[in-house]
């Protein structure tokens, strides 16, 4: 039984109303169109992504009942997050009713703080206790404080009977490689399942028994093609372009100043994940990955221009900038620890990029720039393709400003 629930399964958001109801059109649109994806195996709902910690329990079996509305075979995997393992059970019971064909127990966000081994071992075996289906466990992030569980509670874990897989949700390829290897040294059968959109090529180019991500919610046609390569003929990556960033994060107040947990979140899209990806591929394709090219800021260079803004910095987010540096010494660092092993690691500072830019920024940009314009996005492209060729073979380490000399002045 276990064996049929390998594959990929899309991780679901839960669209919301205004007045935070499930907006149910919604949902079933976005369900419809996962499910219709040819190699998707299923849904898992009510994760992190789907809204676990905000929806009632009554809501979060509503979104099983849509998940399991369309009859095509697809199987649905429901998230399970709540203190109380009593009544987490009776919650499990209903989703099963519902129709789930497995349940993942999420860890409460309270023991990040603190938790005993047997308390961890007490919930999970409570749940289990009264639920029949499939249960899956979810590995923390390591940077997760006591969410990520330690091999001495997961062996206990394993004595479960119906505890059949895990979401490997490490976010990191070491400790990807040593627990999957850990959980079949126990039990050859147990399914597990890559986390991490990021981490999903290292995590199969390895060994994996599918995966559960929130990207195969967005495009699901692609997780499929690239795993499907994977299995088939194996990738090697040559070339890893770090370009990836959220608005989400650069949020601040009217003195233009970012909250703690937004300098975190942008900290973590700029920094954090550049170096575990980068470290990834480096550990998992070190004979064929070239070279790596991070996309950095004039902004990580210097400071902001407030004439650029009229005086208005919330225009101009703080923690941009110095997300922005750290990653420019990232640079820097990767590429001493990398080029023994023929991988160079570059950074290209991109100045203003035309685009969305009104006319009246333009202009103060155009003033005060020595080329006396915004970069087009024709010209975004060059640097990055230099550094990927063989003409820069012998450039490591370096921060190129493609700015138009806004940091000559």
């Amino acid at each position: 039984m276990i064996e049929n629930l390998k594959g990929i399964y899309a991780a679901t958001v839960v669209p919301l109303n205004k007045d935070k109801s499930i907006d149910k059109k919604s949902l079933n649109e976005h369900v419809k169109n996962i499910i219709n994806t040819e190699g998707i195996k299923g849904l898992l709902i009510n994760g992190h992504a789907g809204e676990n910690f905000t929806l009632s329990a009554e809501e979060q079996i509503e979104v099983v009942r849509v998940a399991k509305k369309y009859k095509n075979n697809k199987k649905v995997i429901s998230g399970l997050n709540f203190e109380d393992p009593t009544f987490a059970s009776k919650v499990a019971r209903n989703m099963e009713k519902a129709g789930a064909d497995a349940i993942l127990i999420f860890p409460p966000f309270s023991w990040s703080q603190g938790v005993s081994s047997d308390m961890i071992y007490e919930h999970h075996k409570t749940i289990c206790n009264h639920t029949k289906k499939p249960v899956f466990l979810y590995q923390s992030s390591i940077y997760s404080g006591h969410l990520s569980y330690k091999k001495e509670t997961l062996k206990k874990l394993l004595k479960i009977k119906n505890i059949s897989g895990v979401k490997e949700g490490s976010w990191d390829y070491k400790s990807y490689v040593s627990n999957y290897n850990f959980f079949k040294k126990y039990r050859k059968n147990f399914l597990v399942m890559a986390s991490g959109d990021e981490h999903l090529y290292p995590c199969f180019k390895y060994k994996s028994d599918g995966t559960q991500v929130s990207i195969a919610a967005v495009v699901p046609e692609k997780v499929v093609e690239l795993i499907k390569k994977i299995n088939a003929e194996g990738i090697e990556i040559n070339h890893l372009i770090n370009n990836a960033r959220s608005v989400d994060s650069l949020q601040v107040n009217e003195n233009g100043f970012s909250e703690r947990q937004h300098l975190l979140k942008e900290f973590t899209m700029h920094v954090a994940v550049p170096y575990e990806l980068s470290v990834s591929l480096f550990q998992s394709q070190k004979d064929s990955l070239k070279t790596i090219v991070n996309i950095g800021s004039q902004y990580g260079s210097v400071a902001v221009n407030p004439s650029l803004y009229n005086g208005d910095l919330t225009q101009a987010p703080i923690q941009y900038g110095i997300a922005k540096s750290a990653l420019h010494h990232l640079t820097k660092e990767l590429s001493v620890r990398f080029i023994k092993h023929g991988i160079r690691v570059n950074c290209v500072a991109f100045g203003g990029v035309e685009g969305r830019s009104d006319e009246s920024f333009k202009g103060r940009y155009s003033k005060l720039v020595p080329s006396g314009r915004m970069l087009n996005e024709h010209e975004v492209i060059g640097p990055i393709e230099f550094l990927l060729s063989d003409s820069s073979s012998s450039i490591t380490g370096e921060i190129i400003a493609a700015d138009g000399g806004w940091t000559s002045w």
